[in-house]
């Protein structure tokens, strides 16, 4: 072929090219019409038009919308949509179409940043191609459809919006996923375990949420994983040991959530990991030293640290640190000269510590933007160069300087160097003198002067961190620095910007990012109310994201913790709304009053604004009581009257109770038995004096019935402790009424308290004596010193529960064990050969636990001693209790048998399982959370709702629970006919608990049948068998 021939021959190929380009190229016509249903329901305008020849020339971008096709189809004949990007544009309004499902050739999808709402189409899941989905930063609402777990192509997920409901376990089938963030949303529920299935996963960011639950051990399989973030949700439980594989990390942060245990050694051997953040949990012990000497560490952040003390190690060496801050962590001794050599260093919080000793002159040479020592013991000459080394910020307060600088040579700078807690002292007696002046406090915390509620409220408008008021009355500290790295002082000052509040207080705020503190000073010495005012008024607009924001912090009175873990918006209801926490009856001595607000860390950290830290409306403080009057000569009279009156009232009224002692509490004997299984006698006296008469000290519990005191004895020597139940008023006259209506009533009383004394099986508290004389009924039972199932499950042990009790940690395996106990239990009653009882008040109250946490049912002597009372015809208004019992207890025509127990087992077994009380109250919705309706409404995702201190290490746990759940699901069936029998339920327990099966007929061998020997010691019927107890089953009388 000649040269002439070949350029032709090119040239022809070339028009031919060019030609196709021209007319070929089609878009399918269902491509075509879901390409115009997308882009309309975007919201574009004006919008490109949209034909089968839209690709011919490929436009790409037109119209704020980036289109891109793939024409290498049939030839060059078929075109199919590959790329769509709308990225940056407001489309408020719009949203997603869900004909986009018909794009199977979709490769990439950005929708990011364009305000989008409504929710994300299910249909998205049939784009079998796409790789990138990226909806960041728009408005969208509802849960992530888990259709998404079938786009097996996908590599990058990206959320930030607000979506809701749990994270779909369907997300752990994407095999090639490298990115997946899902933070700022309002997801909820557990991290699903499936996630440890993707392996290539590189970035997990889960954090600014409200999940819960422990972190999955499962993530540990994560090997390839750089970035890890799951701050500022609830989570719980410890650091998994299975973590030590992620030996890739360089970013991890599980800050702002509540887990638990030692930081462990492991975190040194990520060798590659830059940054650190541990902040606002509930971490135990000290910071192991080897994290002291990560080489390539940039970020540290740990507080709040629960131990006895630690130094941070002399020799420690942080080369390429930039930011470090170890708040709150119990470190003592000095400061470390060694840290004056990390050449990067320009950040440093030691604040709130117990530091000793001067600050390093080594530290001359660090070109710190910030330091913080505050509230700690450091001592000396306080050195001049400290203003030149710090740039911006400076906080040396609540030390013990001796010569505290006071020259500010840098107008930008923030320092905060001089005052003491000899300062605050020192300022009230200054302005006190000998004497106190004052019986109120109100203060307009970050506004103006103002007279609101009849009170004439205070100015508060500073933005330093230092303010007093004019007068010297009181006087405001404010330490921290804000998260946000564009804040500045203006901050400090809050105003409500949507709404007016028609309370002018919520209008202004003050805002500090750690800690706010005011002294009141000049109080009288008395009690106080006093009364915090609350508004959130800075995470308020969904438009930027900042109504997703949380802010949490501690809330201390005189010292003492009143409110852990405080959320205005959670409390109130939502942004903008008022409420306030009042605290009565709070003593001021020395006149002196302290509000403390603290940011342990917890809440939103990265959510903008940023501005993290308490926030404060207004405070009011008032008398407890009125002040005083003087009193009239009659009023006198009176008073003098009712003194002497009184007291002979009083007597006559005990002694008609029958509250006076009689010899009959002399002659009493009753059996117990020492630690160590001897037996000695006591009587009834000592057993009452043992209560401190019922002091109020000694109760520990109540409940519907009456109140439980602790009886302590000491007998021959040895200190024994009896459980003594009052019955309550009611009660026992309700019971004295009937057994005196006739003879046989008398002796069907007498042989019901001899059936129940005599009852004894190992799930059983033993009921030692039943006392009733002249309107005084006691119950007396062996003391069990684990207390009782709901203080185990539910007790607060914050500072401000009025009697802490001894914190019991139920694992799964105890509690297994627990349910087994009840069942056994109520088996044992409801086989009884000569009487068939029915409890009828099973709930976690009258559970006990042993020093071995063995369950032991208590109360079952109102079922004997008591058939007759309102309880068997139940009409209690408290919704709680109404949900431990069977439907059938609502209709007083209906026979109740012992299937009612088996109904009020399966709710207390799913409060067990769940650690939750089966109907509890909802500051955030304002309603009552029914566990009922959770457990109906679950469904497969059962496992979700078990309780979230509990960590699932296996698999084989799992399945317990899940058979746990169907057990507790067939318990509480309505038509009791359909429930199964608490032998049925023993067998089953028993093989979840690999003990061996059980068949119905088989007897306890712990179980002991009363005997007619042991009947001998409470009736003088010696001879009387257990066969002449009344056969009729012990149940309700209609």
């Amino acid at each position: 072929m000649t040269v002439v021939a070949k350029l032709v021959s090119i040239l022809l190929l070339l028009l031919c090219l060019v030609r196709r380009g021209e007319t070929d190229g089609i878009l399918p016509e269902d491509e075509v019409y879901a390409l115009r249903a997308v882009i309309s329901s975007l919201g574009l305008a004006p919008a490109p038009s949209i034909s089968s020849s839209y690709c011919a020339w490929n436009p790409g971008r037109a119209y704020s919308i980036y289109i891109i096709c793939d024409c290498n189809y049939d030839n060059g004949t078929i075109c199919h949509i590959t790329r769509i990007t709308t990225a940056s544009i407001d489309l408020s309004g719009g949203g997603i179409h869900e004909s986009i499902s018909q794009l199977k050739y979709l490769e990439f999808l950005d929708l990011g940043n364009n305000q989008l709402s409504g929710s994300i189409p299910d249909t998205i899941g049939d784009l079998q191609a796409l790789q990138t989905l990226n909806l960041y930063k728009n408005l969208l609402t509802g849960p992530i459809p888990p259709s998404l777990g079938k786009l097996s192509s996908l590599k990058e997920l990206l959320y930030r919006n607000l979506l809701s409901d749990e994270i779909p376990k369907q997300l752990g089938s994407l095999s090639k996923l490298e990115t997946l963030r899902l933070e700022q949303n309002q997801l909820s529920g557990h991290i699903p375990l499936e996630l440890g299935n993707l392996l290539s996963l590189k970035q997990l960011t889960l954090d600014e949420n409200r999940l819960n639950g422990t972190l999955p051990g499962e993530l540990g399989n994560l090997g390839y994983l750089l970035e890890f973030d799951v701050s500022s949700n609830n989570l719980t439980g410890e650091l998994n040991q299975s973590f030590a594989r992620l030996r890739s990390l360089n970013f991890f942060s599980v800050a702002g959530n509540n887990l638990t245990g030692q930081i462990p050694n492991y975190i040194a051997k990520w060798s590659g990991l830059v940054s650190l953040n541990l902040i606002g949990n509930e971490f135990e012990g000290k910071l192991p030293e080897e994290i002291f000497n990560m080489e390539n560490l940039e970020v540290l952040k740990v507080s709040d640290l629960r131990n006895t003390g630690f130094s941070i190690p002399k020799e420690a060496k942080l080369p390429k640190i930039y930011n470090m801050v170890l708040r709150n962590c119990s470190i003592n001794g000095s400061i470390p000269d060694d840290i004056g050599k990390w050449p990067s260093l320009r950040y440093l919080d030691l604040s709130f510590n117990n530091l000793t000793g001067e600050i390093p002159g080594k530290f001359k040479d660090l070109k710190l933007s910030t330091l913080f020592l505050n509230r700690n013991m450091l001592n000396g000459t306080l050195p001049r160069w400290i203003s030149d080394a710090v740039d911006t910020r400076l906080d040396l307060t609540y030390n013990n300087f001796s010569k505290p600088l006071t020259e500010q040579k840098n107008p930008v700078q923030q320092l905060n160097i001089s005052l003491s807690r000899d300062d605050i002292l020192a300022m009230r007696d200054e302005h006190c003198g000998d004497k106190s002046k004052y019986n109120s406090l109100f203060i307009n915390c970050g506004g103006p002067k103002l007279k609101e509620e009849g009170h004439e409220y205070d100015e508060d408008n500073s933005t330093s961190t230092f303010g007093k008021d004019r007068d010297g009355k009181w006087v405001y500290t404010c330490s921290g620095h804000f998260l946000s790295t564009t804040s500045n002082s203006s901050d400090y000052l809050k105003n409500m910007t949507c709404g007016v509040s028609e309370n002018s207080l919520y209008r202004t705020g003050r805002l500090c990012p750690v800690a706010l503190s005011y002294y009141a000073f000049c109080l009288h010495d008395d009690q106080y109310n006093v009364t915090l005012h609350f508004a959130e008024t800075v995470y308020t607009k969904e438009e930027d994201y900042s109504s997703l924001g949380k802010r949490i912090f501690d809330v201390y009175i005189q010292g003492k913790c009143r409110q852990k873990d405080f959320e205005i918006k959670g409390w109130s209801g939502g942004p903008n709304q008022e409420m306030t926490l009042e605290f009565p009856y709070t003593n001021v001595q020395d006149n002196l009053l302290q509000i403390h607000l603290y940011w342990a860390g917890k809440g939103s950290l990265n959510n903008p604004p940023a501005l993290n830290g308490p926030l404060l409306s207004a405070i009011s403080v008032i008398p407890s009581k009125p002040p005083g009057k003087k009193l009239t000569p009659g009023q006198k009279a009176v008073i003098i009257m009712v003194s002497v009156f009184t007291p002979l009232l009083l007597l006559a009224f005990v002694w008609k109770m029958g509250w006076l002692p009689s010899r009959e509490w002399d002659e009493k004997k009753i059996r117990v038995q020492t630690k160590d299984g001897k037996e000695r006698y006591v009587s009834l006296r000592e057993i009452i004096k043992g209560t401190g008469n019922f002091d109020l000290q000694k109760k520990i519990g109540e409940g519907r019935f009456g109140e439980v005191y602790r009886g302590d004895l000491e007998v021959e020597g040895e200190n024994i402790s009896l459980a003594v139940k009052r019955i309550s008023q009611n009660l026992s006259k309700k019971g004295k009424k009937k057994s005196s209506e006739s003879q046989q009533e008398v002796e069907n009383d007498t042989r019901r308290q001899i059936f129940c004394l005599s009852l004894s099986h190992e799930n059983l508290v033993p009921l030692l004596h039943h006392h009733c004389e002249q309107g005084l009924h006691l119950l007396i039972y062996e003391f069990m010193e684990n207390g009782s199932l709901d203080q185990a499950l539910f007790s607060n042990d914050s500072d401000t529960d009025p009697k802490p009790v001894k914190k019991i940690k139920l694992d799964w395996k105890a509690r297994l064990g627990i349910c087994l106990g009840i069942a056994k239990g109520l088996e044992y009653m409801h086989q009884k050969k000569h009487m068939e009882i029915i409890h009828g008040n099973v709930n976690a109250t009258n559970i006990m636990l042993d020093g071995d946490l063995n369950a032991k049912l208590s109360d079952f002597g109102l079922a004997c001693l008591y058939p007759d009372d309102p309880i068997f015809h139940y009409r209690q208004k408290n919704s709680e209790q109404l949900q431990h019992l069977a439907p059938e207890w609502t209709d007083l025509n209906m026979k109740k048998t012992t299937k009612a127990d088996v109904y009020s087992f399966g709710v207390l077994m799913l409060e067990i399982i769940c650690g939750r009380k089966v109907a509890e109250y909802d500051p955030s919705s304002k309603s009552t959370k029914s566990l009922l309706d959770d457990v109906s409404s679950a469904k497969e995702m059962i496992l979700r709702l078990v309780d979230k201190k509990l960590t699932m290490s296996s698999n084989k746990e799992r399945r317990q629970a899940q058979e746990s759940f169907e057990l507790a699901r067939d318990c509480i069936k309505v038509s009791a006919n359909d429930r199964p029998t608490m032998s049925h339920i023993v067998e089953r327990l028993h093989e979840f608990t690999d003990e061996g099966d059980r068949s119905a007929s088989q007897v306890d061998t712990h179980s002991i049948e009363p005997q007619a020997e042991s009947l001998k010691e409470f009736t003088d019927q010696g001879d009387q068998s257990a066969s002449q107890v009344d056969t009729q089953s012990i149940q309700p009388q209609t």
